[in-house]
């Protein structure tokens, strides 16, 4: 048991095949784990609640609740805790970083490039991504975003629109300057 709750099955000519682990039943702990309760969830439990369960549920637990407050900050508030990076969309990868990025207090100011951050998110969720952002400039950082979405641009403090076309037929700069002065081809 790798700790996983399942185990991978190597097909040799075929895509891998994943099992639930036959000894942890996917809970992914050794029994006597968990027979350790707080608060009438052991540890397989409390990996399934998303963040804003967990939130709800560490009431009076400062140090717990503030990394699960900023993923909630972020729109991560559906995720499970043990939910796999690896099954993460790129959107909530990189949300996942804003969160981290939020948490530090190094004193640094840093460069942010976020690549289409709001792809695939619903429109509610956009001005959550829209005040990590402006946390981020209120710690004095500077956030660069490629986005083509109309309320993500709408909120920037300026806009610089290449084109015309993509790729070998863009690359010259359409409009530079202010959200307010922008006529916006997106």
């Amino acid at each position: 048991m790798s700790g996983r709750g399942e185990i991978e099955v190597d097909l040799q000519f075929l895509a891998n095949l994943c099992v639930t682990c036959p000894e942890c039943h996917g809970r992914r702990y050794a029994p006597e784990t968990l027979l350790v309760f707080y608060r009438n969830r052991n540890i397989h439990d409390v990996l399934q609640m998303t963040a804003e369960e967990a939130f709800a549920f560490f009431r009076n637990h400062p140090k717990i609740q503030r990394p699960l407050q900023l993923l909630r900050d972020v729109g991560l508030g559906y995720v499970t805790l043990g939910q796999p990076t690896a099954s993460f969309s790129m959107g909530e990868c990189q949300r996942l970083m804003l969160a981290s990025s939020l948490s530090a207090a190094s004193g640094k100011h840093r460069l942010y490039l976020f690549d289409e951050p709001a792809s695939g998110l619903h429109p509610a969720d956009l001005m959550v991504l829209v005040r990590a952002f402006q946390r981020l400039v209120e710690q004095g950082h500077s956030v660069v975003v490629i986005e083509n979405d109309p309320q993500i641009l709408s909120q920037a403090d300026w806009i610089i629109e290449m084109g015309p076309g993509a790729h070998e037929k863009g690359g010259t700069v359409v409009y530079s300057g202010p959200p307010e002065n922008w006529s916006g081809s997106v």
